[in-house]
């Protein structure tokens, strides 16, 4: 099947095996029913927003939670979708972080931002046509 040419029986057919679902978990809520969300069938991955993350633990006066609770929800969220049988992810703009996110079992891992990448594009571009 070439791109633009498939029927829609072709469409039916090949979608399921075709089709990437990623769910993605940024609650305290979510990662608390980690188990149950990410064995709903036709889930492929799973995937955590950790500033989002973050921002929804913290306590009622605003302060962030503990990095020992933090990193203790992100690895539920690694032992969840491990033991769904899906890929766990993660986004960061740091490739350390992004190493370390792999060693801890992530498998999906986003390094940067759209909008990140292309402005340092655009200024390392800026910065050559100005002789900087």
């Amino acid at each position: 099947m070439s791109v633009g040419t498939a029927t829609a029986n072709e469409y039916y057919d090949r979608a399921d095996d075709e089709i990437l679902v990623v769910v993605q978990t940024e609650s305290p809520a979510g990662v608390e029913n980690a188990d149950e969300i990410y064995r709903v069938p036709g889930v492929d991955a799973a995937f955590v927003g950790p500033r989002d993350l973050q921002a929804q633990m913290r306590t009622a006066d605003g302060a962030d939670p503990s990095e020992e609770a933090f990193e203790a929800m992100l690895q539920r969220i690694v032992d969840a979708a491990a033991g769904a049988g899906i890929a766990s992810g993660f986004l960061t703009v740091d490739p350390q972080v992004a190493r370390q996110r792999a060693e801890q079992g992530f498998r999906m891992i986003g390094v940067g931002t759209d909008l990140g990448l292309a402005l340092t594009q655009a200024r390392s571009a800026l910065e050559t046509l100005r002789g900087d």
